[in-house]
């Protein structure tokens, strides 16, 4: 959890940026550009797993190229800039796709289980067919065989929802932020309107299975087998 707490810092200090920028105390911002720098090192030198590969390319394209992230105001167009350390990321992760087409999966001689993991790298390498026209082919194909694997391969449960486990039927909170994102994101790119309701629905019926009643209200749940 170490690594998620960095990138939550990540984010915490491009909240700060954003509103320092309609604010009058921009310096304050700029002060503390060298703490972002200092949590960038800790997480880059640490990530292992595919969910954390994902949650740090997703952190390094908000704070080096937001333009590129769903934040910006065309973010599924080029614009000429090329985002280096995303991409940098996001072939990591392709490079240790399995063979049934998940992302950041071979760590050494393991696997690790996960259904939804490996796509929290997938629209970082998505961004790669719009940004670098000459791996066009390579980063495209590496999007659709974890897309495909996310659609067609990873387990169901009885209600239709994707399975967060290889191994068993599971709701993992996590799975909202790990796989779906990236089923909209293609989505956007593509211009394929099924995929954004897929999307849609898969976080609806997550929602629908880990909503509990809790002591001052409703509550999301971490884990549900099922």
């Amino acid at each position: 959890m170490r690594q998620t707490r960095l990138a939550v810092s990540a984010w915490s200090l491009l909240c700060l940026g954003a509103y320092a920028a309609h604010s009058s105390d921009a310096s304050l911002y700029q002060s503390k550009l060298w703490v972002a720098g200092n949590i960038r090192s800790a997480m880059l030198a640490s990530i292992r797993t595919s969910w954390e590969q994902g949650t740090a390319a997703a952190a390094v394209l908000e704070f080096d190229d937001p333009e590129y992230s769903v934040f910006g105001s065309s973010p599924f167009v080029c614009d000429g800039k090329f985002p280096l350390a995303t991409l940098q990321l996001a072939y990591s992760a392709a490079v240790r796709q399995s063979p049934d087409g998940r992302l950041s999966q071979e760590v050494g001689d393991a696997l690790d289980g996960a259904a939804l993991d490996g796509a929290s790298a997938g629209s970082a390498v998505l961004l790669g067919s719009l940004t670098d026209p000459s791996r066009y082919n390579y980063w495209l194909d590496a999007a659709n065989a974890q897309l495909n694997f996310i659609l067609n391969v990873a387990p169901r449960t009885s209600t239709g929802a994707i399975s967060h486990r290889i191994d068993s039927r599971q709701y993992w909170a996590d799975g909202v932020y790990m796989g779906f994102p990236f089923i909209a994101y293609f989505g956007a790119v593509t211009n394929n309107a099924t995929l954004l309701q897929i999307a849609y629905d898969q976080c609806r019926l997550y929602r629908d299975a880990l909503i509990l009643d809790g002591p001052t209200g409703k509550l999301w749940g971490h884990l549900l087998r099922r």
